[in-house]
C-alpha cells in the first residue's frame, strides 16, 4: 500500500489504490471530477445549491460502489453515467405527479365567456404519450429546458444525427396525431 498518492496517476490507478486501502485517492478523484459532475447537475437543476447537494450524493454513491467499478470503461465515463442516471431519476420523481393549482380566475369564468375550441375533447397529454417515454423526455429536455443536441447526445449516449432524427420523428408523430384528431372533430 502507498503512503501517499501521486496526483499524476490515472483515475483507474487511484481506484485501485483506494481499494487497497489508500484513502487519499478518494480526495484526488473528488477534486478531479467535482466541476464536471457539478455542472452536469446544474444543467438539470438550474439551482446551484441543489446541484451541490446532488454532487455530494453522487460522490457518496460512487465511492460506496467503487468496488463494483470493473475498468471496462474509463472512470470518468462510469461516474458520468452515475451522474446522468441520478439526475434523470430525480427529474422523473420530481415531475411524476405534479398538478397545477387552478387560480381563482379559472373558477370565476362564466359559461358565456367560453368559446369551444378544436381540441376540447382531445387530451394533448394522450397525444404526447403516443411517442416513447425516451422521446417524451428528449422533447421535454430540448424544448422545455433548452438542452442542446450535444447535451442530449451525451445524456442518451447517442450520436448527434440519432438525437436529431428521434426528435424529428417524435414531432412528426405528434403533429400527425393532432392533425388526425382535428379531422375527426
Amino acid at each position: 500500500m502507498r503512503k501517499s498518492v501521486n496526483g499524476n496517476l490515472s483515475d483507474e490507478q487511484l481506484v485501485l489504490f483506494y481499494l487497497q486501502g489508500d484513502q487519499m485517492s478518494l480526495g484526488i478523484l473528488y477534486e478531479r471530477h467535482f466541476n464536471h459532475v457539478y455542472y452536469k447537475c446544474l444543467s438539470f437543476t438550474k439551482d446551484s445549491s441543489e446541484a451541490y447537494d446532488f454532487v455530494q450524493e453522487i460522490f457518496l454513491k460512487t465511492f460506496a460502489k467503487l468496488h463494483l467499478f470493473k475498468g471496462n470503461a474509463e472512470f470518468s465515463t462510469w461516474l458520468y453515467r452515475i451522474t446522468q442516471n441520478f439526475c434523470i431519476e430525480h427529474y422523473r420523481k420530481k415531475y411524476r405527479n405534479q398538478y397545477e393549482v387552478l387560480s381563482s380566475a379559472a373558477y370565476s369564468l362564466q359559461d358565456e365567456e367560453y368559446t369551444p375550441g378544436k381540441f376540447d375533447n382531445i387530451s394533448i397529454e394522450s397525444i404526447i404519450k403516443s411517442v416513447s417515454e425516451t422521446d417524451q423526455l428528449m422533447l421535454k429536455l430540448k424544448y422545455l429546458e433548452g438542452k442542446s443536441i450535444k447535451e442530449l447526445q451525451e445524456q442518451f449516449n447517442m450520436g448527434a444525427s440519432a438525437v436529431k432524427m428521434r426528435l424529428q420523428r417524435a414531432k412528426q408523430k405528434i403533429s400527425k396525431q393532432m392533425k388526425f384528431s382535428s379531422e375527426i372533430m
